[in-house]
């Protein structure tokens, strides 16, 4: 059974018009990508290891990266494009 979030995008043709990984979860500011290197200060030790991809809010700073869960949020959304 479809999810009511699944219903309202389909009912109303949503899918290209948004783009839900384009904003922080916070504050809603936009993701900028950002180098490794300008926040490897801040990246917790396997974060650095395992990832190379970030991106910043542009308003409160916080990082962004492209964690396990993206895959099942790929699966489920897959018209959806990761910035």
């Amino acid at each position: 059974m479809p999810s009511q979030i699944d219903e309202v995008l389909q009912r109303f043709d949503l899918y290209g018009l948004i783009n839900p990984f384009a904003r922080c979860l916070v504050c809603n500011g936009v993701l900028v990508p950002v180098g490794k290197a300008d926040i490897l200060d801040r990246l917790e030790p396997k974060t650095r290891l395992y990832y190379e991809d970030f991106h910043q809010c542009a308003d409160c700073r916080r990082i962004y990266w492209e964690g396990s869960h993206m895959g099942n949020m790929r699966k489920r959304y897959p018209g959806f494009l990761v910035p």
